[in-house]
């Protein structure tokens, strides 16, 4: 008959006649020192799973656009990526006060009010979907067979970005949405873009190994869709 894996075996790896821990790789935008209550939900994940496993973060370089806590770190070590073009051009630097109104840089300012804007109309997925390859890239060079990883949204692009890079890998995979993706009414996704997003959240869920969700009523919701 057959037998399920021993809790264990998920958790520790012999290497070289050596009984370790095996890898989380996470991946979130919000890690410390960004504030806000996804950095606090991320900080206490990361530290949850550092309880049992090595842990490694997979995030984005923060700009200073970013609201941040000064002070605030994560035990963990954090890989950080290019944001990609448009998303670092929103978040990648931040006028000075006394500057932001005045001359050039208040132009500039308007300006790239305008382009996102425009960019925002026109994305698919969300607006860190530019990350994507950034992310994709990082994990495939890093990550082993036996490595597990971890997801966790806002942004759906973490697990866009996971599913692409476990493309013919097998590894356990745990996609946590903190909120739901094209079922949430305050988002309401129409025309093209509800036809990819819905494809994308329906690979992703057929294809992760875990899904979790922070509430019994949208758990209920994505099993009767």
């Amino acid at each position: 008959s057959h037998s399920r894996p021993h809790r264990s075996s998920f958790i520790t790896k012999e290497i070289g006649g050596s009984i370790v821990r095996r890898r989380v790789w996470l991946i979130a935008t919000s890690f410390p020192p960004v504030d806000g209550s996804h950095a606090t939900r991320t900080k206490a994940l990361a530290e949850a799973l550092a309880m049992s496993y090595d842990v490694v973060g997979v995030s984005i370089e923060v700009g200073e656009g970013y609201p941040q806590r000064n002070g605030d770190v994560t035990s963990v070590h954090v890989i950080r990526t290019s944001p990609g073009l448009a998303h670092r051009a929103a978040h990648g630097s931040k006028p000075s006060m006394d500057r932001r109104h005045t001359g050039c840089a208040g132009f500039a300012t308007r300006l790239r009010a305008v382009a996102m804007h425009a960019y925002r109309c026109v994305e698919v997925v969300d607006s860190y979907v530019d990350w994507i390859p950034h992310l994709v890239t990082a994990l495939r060079k890093r990550i082993s067979a036996d490595d597990l990883v971890v997801s966790t949204s806002m942004p759906n692009s973490c697990h866009v970005g996971a599913w692409l890079a476990l493309w013919r890998h097998n590894n356990v995979w745990l996609a946590d949405f903190a909120d739901p993706w094209t079922l949430d009414l305050s988002r309401p996704q129409k025309g093209m873009r509800r036809v990819i997003e819905s494809y994308l959240e329906r690979k992703i869920m057929r294809r992760a190994t875990l899904i979790t969700f922070t509430t019994d009523g949208t758990r209920d919701a994505y099993a009767a869709k």
